[in-house]
């Protein structure tokens, strides 16, 4: 625009403004602007809202211009300071990660190989390619080098590794392996050829300074440590123990080896002895000509003859050694695992973990730390392979469950001891004579077992009528309240069948694991009855049948029903309660306060009733129960073995058995009272007893933990496992 148009422009602006009517508006909008409030603030607010764009603007560039001010001011002081500037980038080059490390996010090493959908089209030498259209754009995946699997990595090893070997010997490792286990500790490099030159010319210096000989020695020396081998030798033919006799023993248990491999002790093993049976000793192998490793054998005798060698599961039980000086080595060595059954010895050291931490009673500073009836059921529990249902699991933990266990741990208490009694004084008079009139001991062994059956026989039928805590588990019961009209058949089998094999187990573990066989056997008999003794059958013993019938009778008592008779017969325990007499005494233990100071009632009502904490102040000895836990290991199995017994007429039993031989219901400090007669019936209704109220809550709490505890267990261990619908319409929960 030229000057000459705007020298017009702005006349023309003052000739507008000169006119009259202009003016006139002008002077009248100033007028009405002094006197109207509402003209003057719409005036101020259009000033404003034209003004406002530029004053934000010059506020912007102020503000941009102290930061920039700013920047360049740290720019120059990292100029200044070049470690500050790197660790600026290592700043802002880290990703968001939750660890605090310093360090550079590198490069993912991905490789993608791609090939084209659509290939392109040809274009002369020289001459410019065709533009790509769309569709050349579309690949398809040939490899994703993300998922290739990875070669192994070839390696030579440093020094030794257990499992893989010595110094300079090659090995080949998946690389996920490879790096965290051998190249990170540095215990391997790769299998170069500088490298291998090398640690080649290492392991030919260190030849004989190596810690093994061969990478599997150690895992060898560990495997043969922990075995006990049997030793079967015959009982018919004479022999002396030799190495072909340890060869052939140990290629059963498929571990095959030379006899210059063997070493036997100097001193001569010679039998048929059955003195030897059951005992152990060892033999040291040689491995590679170097390492030696000492193994543990039992020794065991074998006949074609029938019936087979009475005696319990030798392989089940530990051993006496058969010289008393090789003891402190065969104690040396590491405990042998069994493996396979529910009624295992030892659990291995992660299985021991798990019990300890869940399922291990836990005891308060103010409560002894004693042994009592639930530590053992948690172990039998713990122990089984197959799973039980909630429903046993609820009926297990009842009260009067505890009482009927406990009653077993009395009776198989005292019918052990008489059993190896009885065998003894067999073996002692086998070949003279017997006096018929020295048989008063033999009495009073009849008339404890007598008693101990009667007891042990009410608590079984109080399981078997559903009293007190039990009605509901009644056959005949589907609920607390509500009878059924048929019975429930599958419900008993269920239950008492898992009753039995647990009982078993658990009067076993009591009994500090002694006669496996044997209370097995006599726990059939006393709950299925001979005809449906299974025990018996499965395991072919005749731990019984090879004594004399005076002998069983003594430990089964009299047979008032006729063996030719299967079905529609009581078991030996109902039996004993409605076809023997038995004292009113011993069946109101427990139901009702009988003031009556017998020792035999006494120590019964005690052993039966009395807390697990008191048995130790009366002396009373019912299995391990009130024993400190300190004295036991996580599978209840004494620290310290029992001291080695003097030989006396009786054989290998221990000294504080001997005392306890006489008769458990002889008194130590009172004098002999004599037997209190039953009351005539005219004075029953006057005689002082009263009811007994049960109140302990201590071991209520304590059972409902534990039930608790195995229920979800149980739980879990179905979750992967096919439902059982018969099973579940005859639960009860």
């Amino acid at each position: 625009m030229t000057e000459t148009q705007n020298e017009e422009r702005a006349k023309k602006c003052q000739t507008f403004l000169r006119h009259p009517n202009v003016r006139t508006c002008i002077l009248k909008f100033k007028e009405q602007l002094a006197h109207n409030p509402f003209l003057q603030v719409a005036t101020f607010i259009a000033i404003a809202s034209l003004l406002t764009p530029v004053l934000l603007f010059i506020m912007f560039a102020i503000i941009s211009g102290v930061f920039i001010f700013i920047g360049f001011m740290m720019v120059q002081d990292m100029l200044k300071f070049p470690r500050l500037l790197v660790n600026h980038v290592k700043a802002l080059a880290t990703p968001a990660l939750p660890s605090k490390a310093d360090h550079l996010s590198q490069q993912t090493r991905n490789t993608f190989i791609l090939k084209r959908r659509f290939p392109t089209s040809l274009h002369a030498k020289n001459s410019r390619p065709h533009r790509l259209k769309r569709r050349h754009f579309v690949y398809d995946l040939v490899e994703d080098t993300n998922v290739r699997r990875r070669e192994p990595v070839d390696l030579i090893l440093t020094q030794y590794v257990a499992g893989l070997g010595n110094v300079g010997t090659r090995v080949s490792m998946h690389p996920s392996r490879a790096y965290p286990e051998l190249l990170l500790p540095r215990l391997a490099d790769y299998a170069t050829p500088e490298n291998i030159e090398k640690y080649t010319k290492l392991a030919t210096d260190q030849k004989d300074s190596t810690p093994f000989s061969s990478a599997l020695v150690e895992k060898t020396i560990k495997y043969l440590s922990q075995k006990r081998i049997t030793i079967t030798m015959s009982k018919d033919v004479p022999w002396t123990l030799e190495k072909w006799h340890i060869k052939a023993n140990f290629r059963k248990a498929g571990i095959h080896l030379p006899e210059d491999a063997i070493a036997i002790l100097e001193r001569p093993i010679s039998g048929p002895n059955l003195d030897l049976e059951g005992k152990e000793f060892y033999v040291t192998l040689t491995i590679n000509n170097r390492e030696q490793v000492k193994v543990r054998c039992l020794l065991h005798h074998w006949t074609l003859e029938k019936p087979p060698i009475p005696g319990d599961e030798f392989w089940k039980t530990p051993g006496e050694p058969i010289f008393p000086e090789d003891k402190p080595i065969l104690d040396s060595l590491p405990p042998f695992w069994l493996g396979g059954s529910d009624g295992d010895i030892l659990l291995k050291a992660g299985a021991q973990i798990k019990f300890r931490k869940h399922y291990l009673r836990k005891v308060t500073p103010d409560e002894p730390d004693i042994i009592i009836l639930q530590d053992i059921k948690d172990l039998v529990l713990f122990l089984l392979v197959t799973s039980v249902s909630p429903q046993f699991i609820n009926f297990f933990h009842l009260s009067v469950v505890d009482r009927f266990l406990r009653a077993l741990i009395i009776y198989f208490q005292r019918y052990m001891e008489i059993w190896e009694d009885l065998v003894q004084e067999r073996a002692a008079t086998m070949k003279k004579a017997s006096n018929p009139l020295a048989r008063g001991h033999r009495s009073r062994y009849a008339d404890e077992m007598h008693a101990l059956r009667c007891v042990l026989g009410r608590e079984y039928v109080d399981l078997l009528l559903g009293c007190r805590d039990g009605p509901r588990y009644h056959h005949m019961m589907t609920g607390e309240r509500r009878a059924a009209t048929q019975s429930q058949g599958e419900k008993d089998l269920r239950i008492y069948e898992a009753l039995i094999s647990v009982a078993h187990r658990v009067v076993w573990i009591a009994l500090q694991r002694k006669h496996y066989t044997l209370i097995e056997l006599e726990l059939h008999r006393l709950l299925r009855t001979e005809a449906y003794n299974t025990a018996q059958r499965q395991s072919g013993s005749r731990l019984i049948q090879d004594m004399l019938e005076d002998d069983i009778r003594i430990l089964h008592g009299l047979e008032t029903t006729l063996k030719s008779r299967k079905l529609l017969r009581n078991s030996p325990l109902p039996r004993e309660l409605m076809y023997a007499d038995c004292d009113y005494r011993l069946l109101s233990l427990g139901v009702v306060d009988i003031d009556l100071h017998h020792p035999k009632i006494a120590y019964l009502r005690n052993a039966l009733l009395v807390d697990e904490e008191m048995l130790s102040q009366l002396k009373i000895k019912v299995g391990i129960l009130g024993h400190n836990r300190s004295d036991y290991d996580i599978m209840l199995m004494p620290y310290e073995p029992e001291e080695p017994t003097e030989p006396t007429e009786i054989g290998l039993l221990d000294k504080k058995s001997l005392e306890t031989r006489k008769s458990i219901f002889v008194p130590k400090i009172l004098e002999q009272i004599e037997e209190i007669e039953s009351l005539p019936e005219e004075v029953m209704e006057e005689f002082p007893v009263r009811e007994i109220q049960e109140l302990n809550e201590r071991y209520d709490k304590i059972r409902e933990k534990a039930r608790i505890k195995w229920i979800l267990r149980e739980i879990k261990r179905r979750e992967r496992k096919a439902v059982d619908t018969y099973s579940i319409a005859t639960t009860l929960d």
